[in-house]
């Protein structure tokens, strides 16, 4: 798969929140169970509903590192609202390895940086 295709079915778990699939796509500097990950990305997201997305943009930045800009559609408190984001991702062994690979290996996938939640929630909560 793309960076992009990551990217997109992770926001398309998101507007069905469903976070256990987005804790199985995300990575981090830390190793936790997508148990415990599911739980941090519902209490950070779960106020933040997320309607739908659009993909706007990609820079390759590496062989293993893309960004993908997002619009997203969002619900603040009754308030609909259109933010952008930027999603890191990163074409790695597994997880928690940090072992980064050329894009394109089979021993590979792509993962989406942790990044993006806090991206999220300080985009949504700007008025």
């Amino acid at each position: 798969g793309s960076p992009e295709y990551r990217v997109c079915k992770f926001f398309d778990f998101y507007t069905k929140s469903n976070y256990g699939k987005m804790a199985g796509i995300i990575t981090g500097l830390k190793e936790e169970s997508d148990e415990k990950l599911a739980g941090e990305i519902r209490s950070r997201l779960s106020n933040i509903r997320c309607t739908g997305f659009r993909i706007v943009g990609i820079v390759d930045q590496a062989a293993a590192v893309s960004e993908v800009s997002s619009l997203l559609s969002v619900v603040v408190n009754d308030e609909a609202r259109e933010i952008e984001v930027k999603s890191r991702v990163l074409f790695q062994e597994d997880k928690v390895s940090c072992n980064p690979l050329v894009r394109g290996d089979s021993r590979g996938q792509w993962y989406v940086l942790n990044t993006v939640l806090y991206e999220i929630e300080r985009k949504s909560m700007i008025i």
